[in-house]
C-alpha cells in the first residue's frame, strides 16, 4: 500500500463518513504507525564523492544508516541518481491480503457493501 492509500484510508476511518462502521482503533493504530515510520525514512542526499574516483569526476556518493552499527554507501554517476533511488527503493509485490468474511462481519450490516466495494477498489488498483 503506498503512503497516500495509507493517508486516505486513516483520514476515512477518523472522518464522519466512517460514523457507520464500528470505530477500529487498532487499524487506526496500526495506519498511524506504518505513515510514522515510512515519513521517518531519510530520502537519500547525495553529494559530490570527496574524491576523485576511478571512475571519473562526476561522481556522487549518498549513505544510509541501516542500524546503529551500520551504513550504506553508494556511489553512482549523477546523472543516474533517480535509477539508483528507484531501484533502493523498489518494494517487493506482495500477495493480495483481504478481509476474511469473519472480518467483515464485525461490520454494522448496513455498512458491509461499502466495505466489500471498498475492499474490490482496493484489490483492483493494487493488481
Amino acid at each position: 500500500m503506498s503512503i497516500e492509500a495509507m493517508k486516505q484510508a486513516l483520514d476515512y476511518m477518523q472522518s464522519d463518513l466512517a460514523g457507520r462502521i464500528k470505530k477500529k482503533p487498532h487499524a487506526i493504530a496500526s495506519l498511524r504507525q506504518a505513515i510514522e515510520q515510512y515519513e521517518k525514512q531519510k530520502p537519500w542526499v547525495w553529494q559530490q564523492a570527496p574524491i576523485k574516483t576511478q571512475w571519473g569526476h562526476d561522481m556522487v556518493v549518498a549513505g544510509r544508516a541501516i542500524d546503529k552499527d551500520h551504513t550504506v554507501i553508494i556511489y553512482c554517476e549523477r546523472d543516474q541518481t533517480a535509477r539508483v533511488e528507484a531501484m533502493l527503493s523498489a518494494q517487493p509485490k506482495r500477495e493480495w491480503v483481504g478481509l476474511t468474511d469473519a472480518e467483515i462481519e464485525e461490520f454494522d450490516y448496513y455498512a458491509r457493501d461499502l466495505v466489500m466495494d471498498i475492499e474490490k477498489a482496493l484489490k483492483e488498483r493494487n493488481a
